[in-house]
């Protein structure tokens, strides 16, 4: 399931899903499959719902696939606007050290956060401060948790896991860290 978050041209926010048909809207869906729209009315909604919220897409009535929209008529948000917490795992990877200045990975992990304020939908601007010549950017793959947890067994982790995403980091790189 490829879900999406997006505004219209009236400004409004929604939650959809990307289909062979465009995108449909999930409240809209919701509501043809006697599901509770507040559910599928926005990521942050969905993620809290829990079990509820996963629905076979290839399910989705036919109304709700001949009101889908084209991809190029909506805006695209962040998928995940204003999550709860951004938890970045910095150096996690042997070549990614050694470019850095370390002569090998860290013992452990370094883990640092993001704001929230940094989320940028794929279309949006992005402001590079004037005079800062190191700004960097990085692919990385995202995983969005979909429940809270704590102290949770490595067997269960995969039960915590809502999707995937591709993420662009951007970041302002120091001179070689020093990882003594």
């Amino acid at each position: 399931m490829r879900l999406v978050s997006y505004a219209t041209k009236d400004g409004g926010s929604h939650l959809g899903v990307l289909t062979e048909h465009g995108v449909v809207e999930w409240s809209a869906a919701a509501r043809e499959l006697s599901l509770p729209r507040e559910i599928f009315a926005s990521m942050p909604s969905w993620l809290e719902a829990g079990a509820p919220r996963l629905v076979d897409t290839s399910k989705l009535p036919a109304a709700s696939l001949a009101g889908a929209r084209p991809l190029s008529d909506l805006r695209l948000l962040p998928p995940v606007p204003r999550p709860g917490k951004i938890v970045a795992i910095g150096l996690n990877y042997r070549d990614h050290s050694i470019e850095s200045g370390a002569a090998a990975p860290p013992k452990s992990p370094i883990i640092f956060a993001k704001f929230t304020t940094s989320i940028a939908g794929p279309e949006d601007a992005i402001v590079i401060p004037l005079g800062n010549p190191n700004v960097d950017y990085e692919a990385e793959l995202a995983v969005v948790i979909g429940r809270r947890g704590k102290a949770i067994p490595a067997a269960h982790a995969f039960e915590y896991v809502a999707g995937y995403m591709p993420l662009n980091v951007l970041s302002h790189r120091s001179p070689p860290y020093d990882m003594r």
